[in-house]
């Protein structure tokens, strides 16, 4: 049988039409005659028919008798059993009276309710419209709150067997059946499910699906045919740039996937996986920019100790690309200048001239820039680069504290003029470090030790040749001669100058001199 024999309805484009009518031949199928193989070959004629609303595909298809070769994951088969349940209930005369009054009264629009919940939500391009759930949900059954009561906890766990849906729609959900808040009794033996409600209900985790709504999309059996690009690939931006002409209308519902694959993994710190799934999911889709601001603050997290060369890779990567969704974007820019700091400091100078000429009222970029002409001995450029910033100082911070400043948005002025503040308080001990380099370099004198001096002095000299030697030697020998003449000329002229010693007068005899006397 084909596609539409099966929904009992004629060829449409309207996925609407489709929909109400896979409901209603649910609907009209008996308990005690539904049967899972019958349920799935009905399902694949209304896959098959959502898919041909929007691309073409699958006009006459055949639906198989088997239901064998039919695909069913888990999210279905909860579904499934949840209105099989339901549905067998009133089968049982004590079961149907033990159900409170409003469930027992409305029980047959509960049942379609749980049909109409699960056709939206095996309709991927249609279960990410908010808009469609408030539709689902305006009826008067959920304004009863024991129906609330009722269908609270099989909605749950329904929805987090394929929680593949926006964060907005989980916020509505939530608000619906009171899974979060205490209005209601707490839910026993839902932990799996409402530690899922908890992630999918962070505003951290608020990704975009406005990518995703398209007229025509592709089927998945393109796309899961494409091997994914390894991310160390030097060549990788090249790849994925020919891959986006190529791939006009990727899978979405896989990439979608995958993101959360990426997501999930980032949460668990499983950095391979998030990897892995990272390569995938841009294999079939690269133009969404929430994957790529997710991967970049995880790696951005990691110390670079802990980052391998390929992971660094990655993230210049990443922030390539994030640069190419965001042109104006500050952080991203600096971010890739700081990552050619840890490589080479001339290099992240060029960047940081680069980005001083699109932010010229950031003086951060300028003081990152002189601290890399530090590290590389360049104190001149810095200096200059210093007084610049003290000289600026005044006539910027009015600006951007007035209006706005050049080249950025007037909600962005407020914080580049508290980092510019910032950056005037470290210029003080950049100055010091500076000034301290200087006086380092003004107290290193090269001196060498004496023997060291002479060798040099030999060493600078020509070598002389031997009849020079001969007349140096015979130079030498005359002087010594000259200065010994000298010296004995010397001793001579002082020997004659020294006076004679007077003769010893003989002493008197007294004899002699009584003798003298008497004569």
């Amino acid at each position: 049988m084909k596609i539409w024999e099966f929904l009992d309805i004629p060829e449409t484009t309207k996925v609407l039409l489709i929909r109400k009518a896979y409901v209603e031949k649910l609907c009209t199928i008996k308990p005690e005659y539904f049967s899972i193989d019958g349920f799935l070959l009905m399902r694949e004629a209304y896959l098959k028919a959502l898919v041909y609303a929007r691309t073409g595909e699958f006009f006459d298809y055949e639906i198989p008798e088997d239901a064998a070769p039919v695909i069913v994951s888990q999210d279905v088969l909860s579904y499934v059993n949840m209105i099989d349940r339901v549905r067998k209930l009133k089968l049982s005369k004590e079961k149907m009276k033990q159900l409170p009054i409003a469930v027992f009264v409305r029980y047959n629009d509960i049942v379609r309710f749980f049909i109409s919940m699960m056709a939206l939500h095996d309709d991927f391009y249609s279960r990410i419209e908010l808009e469609n759930w408030k539709n689902l949900f305006q009826a008067e059954l959920l304004a009863d709150i024991e129906v609330i009561e009722f269908l609270r906890t099989d909605v749950l766990k329904s929805c987090a067997a394929n929680p593949l849906l926006p964060y907005s729609v989980w916020i509505y959900l939530d608000l619906v059946f009171h899974w979060s808040d205490n209005v209601l009794k707490p839910m026993q033996g839902c932990e799996k499910e409402l530690k899922i409600l908890s992630v999918e209900t962070d505003p951290r985790w608020d990704l975009n699906f406005s990518f995703f709504r398209m007229n025509e999309i592709q089927s998945a059996y393109e796309t899961e045919n494409i091997a994914p690009v390894a991310i160390w690939d030097t060549d990788y931006s090249a790849v994925l740039k020919a891959r986006r002409a190529v791939i006009k209308h990727p899978n979405f519902e896989r990439y979608a996937a995958l993101r959360r694959n990426v997501r999930n993994a980032i949460i668990s710190d499983d950095s391979e996986a998030a990897e892995a799934n990272f390569e995938m999911a841009v294999s079939v889709f690269d133009g969404d920019p929430d994957l790529y601001v997710i991967m970049f603050e995880y790696l951005k997290e990691a110390t670079d100790q802990a980052l391998p060369r390929m992971n660094k890779d990655l993230q210049l990567l990443v922030i390539d690309r994030l640069i190419e969704f965001y042109p104006d974007n500050f952080s991203f820019q600096v971010c890739r200048a700081d990552i050619y700091a840890t490589q080479s400091p001339s290099a992240a100078i060029l960047e940081f001239q680069k980005i001083s000429e699109r932010f010229p009222d950031s003086f951060w970029v300028l003081f990152r820039t002189a601290e890399e002409y530090i590290k590389i001995g360049e104190y001149p450029a810095a200096k200059v680069i210093i007084k610049g910033i003290e000289k600026n100082a005044s006539s910027v911070q009015n600006r951007l504290s007035s209006i706005g400043g050049r080249s950025i948005a007037v909600g962005a002025a407020k914080e580049q003029y508290d980092l510019n503040e910032q950056v005037l308080q470290d210029i003080i001990s950049l100055k010091t470090k500076i000034k301290k380099k200087d006086a380092t370099q003004e107290n290193i004198k090269v001196k060498l030790p004496k023997e060291e001096k002479k060798k040099d002095k030999t060493e600078d000299k020509p070598k002389a040749t031997r009849e020079e030697k001969i007349k140096v030697k015979n130079e030498a020998k005359e002087n010594k001669e000259i200065k010994k003449k000298k010296v004995k000329e010397v001793k001579v002229v002082k020997i004659k100058e020294k006076p004679k010693r007077k003769e010893a007068e003989p002493e008197s005899d007294p004899d002699l001199e009584d003798d003298n006397a008497e004569v």
